[in-house]
């Protein structure tokens, strides 16, 4: 169904930005979106071979993300196992520009008081900006993330992409921005990848130029500033915020930003406009306010007071080194040490979806206590590998596990078995010998294909 381009849309693009770029812009938007996915550097590095991807090699994303990758044509996603094991996230190229502000980053960590990074995503789902905080600050240790999201389905969409990336230094949390008066402060970072008149997907999703209206932007650019403006005391002065849309106008992009900084209190550090045809990408602006004033970082002074999980104490030998483990209810969870007490003091502040990696359900029976090994366990930089027994399947069977189809292993020991794929970690199953418990989670099973 062809849907054109609003003309009044068309009018606002050539104030903007005169009548050839809006020219320009017009064909762009009736033509082709690339297709480009992001590279999980825990988990692939420097191995991209084992990527079953039609990369274009001749391709470099230089100004946009060292992670990034173009696509020759669009794969069936969903039939690749390594997707699903969290090796790349699918995400339009324009998005990855936020990395290129790394010193802007280096220096925040450099200035924090105790050498921790505290980040919210406030708008997170479905995952690929925190997805790729987590890539930017993966060698910072101090650095833990609070990612955000209003809608309850799409944070519980939000938590499986987190859980398959495999970071354990994330709290998951499903609140509205008011709802974050308790961290007046705590935060060195936010982000604010703010709802929009979304015309920067008029390319790729073309029924998008149906919602559009001058009314609609101006509705956007007004809950935008009602966002950022509930969400500014959790931010420290000398932090940083990073806000982001979809979008072209001036309304939602620089007035914003400029509202921000001269409203709230801030000094704007850089901002850019990209357009589809450039680096591949689509339509998106972002802009990085630093926050003024004198207050004190708001440390927490005894975080695990009255907090709901309490320290493990039995031995979880297929932990990595440097977690601690903490049980809540059945399930016992792994946490980075050095921002365990943070995260935990954010969950018990928080409608909690997920946080730390889960490694084990605890069950009491006749015969004693045993640990089921979770599923995201399988997945998180968090696993020691050799802890459990290793099957690599091939793709059939990957699939075949991924559908929860019937699996036999006979000649494996029997208990639980880690399946890999290209020698990256799928999940578990439990083998009785002539078949399988499959323990991927039925919400993530793979369907129709």
């Amino acid at each position: 169904m062809d849907i054109r381009i609003p003309e009044s849309f068309l009018e606002n693009i050539c104030i903007e930005f005169g009548e050839p770029q809006a020219g320009r812009l017009s064909e762009l938007l009736n033509s082709t979106s690339p297709v480009t996915v992001r590279v999980n550097p825990m988990k692939v590095g420097d191995r991209q071979d084992i990527l079953d991807l039609p990369i274009d090699p001749s391709v470099k994303m230089e100004g946009r993300s060292e992670f990034g990758r173009v696509l020759k044509s669009r794969p069936v996603f969903t039939l690749d196992p390594l997707f699903h094991a969290g090796c790349y996230y699918v995400q339009e190229a324009s998005s990855m520009a936020i990395e290129s502000c790394k010193e802007v980053y280096a220096k925040l960590q450099e200035d924090s008081v105790d050498g921790k990074v505290r980040i919210l995503d406030l708008c997170a789902a479905p995952g690929g900006k925190s997805t790729h905080l987590l890539s930017i600050f993966r060698d910072c240790s101090g650095a833990m993330l609070v990612s955000n999201e209003v809608i309850r389905a799409r944070a519980t969409i939000l938590a499986e992409n987190i859980a398959k990336w495999g970071a354990a230094n994330v709290v998951v949390s499903n609140n509205d921005p008011a709802d974050f008066g308790a961290f007046a402060g705590f935060f060195d970072m936010v982000v604010v990848d703010a709802p929009c008149s979304g015309e920067g997907m008029f390319r790729k999703d073309p029924a998008s130029r149906q919602e559009w209206s001058p009314e609609h932007v101006d509705q956007c650019a007004a809950r935008q500033r009602r966002i950022v403006a509930d969400i500014w005391p959790a931010l420290r002065s000398g932090g940083i915020m990073l806000y982001s849309t979809c979008t072209f106008n001036h309304w939602e992009n620089g007035d914003n930003l400029n509202w921000i900084a001269s409203e709230l209190g801030g000094e704007v550090l850089h901002s850019q406009q990209c357009f589809p045809g450039e680096q591949y990408g689509e339509g998106f602006f972002y802009g990085i306010v630093r926050k003024s004033g004198d207050e004190q970082h708001a440390l927490i002074k005894d975080p695990l007071r009255g907090a709901a999980v309490k320290p493990y104490k039995d031995s979880v030998d297929f932990a990595e080194e440097g977690y601690v483990c903490y049980r809540k209810g059945d399930l016992v969870k792994g946490y980075p040490v050095s921002v365990a007490a943070d995260m935990i003091w954010a969950e018990s502040h928080l409608r909690c979806v997920s946080a730390g990696a889960a490694l084990a359900s605890v069950v009491e029976g006749a015969k004693g206590r045993t640990m089921v090994p979770e599923a995201d366990i399988a997945l998180s930089e968090a696993l020691r590998r050799g802890s459990f027994p290793e099957v690599e399947v091939s793709l059939e069977d990957a699939l075949r596990f991924l559908r929860k189809d019937p699996l036999a292993f006979p000649s494996a020991p029997k208990g639980y078995l880690l399946l890999t794929y290209k020698g990256v970690p799928l999940g578990f199953v439990k083998n009785i010998g002539n078949r399988t418990n499959n323990l991927w989670p039925q919400g993530w099973r793979i369907r129709n294909v």
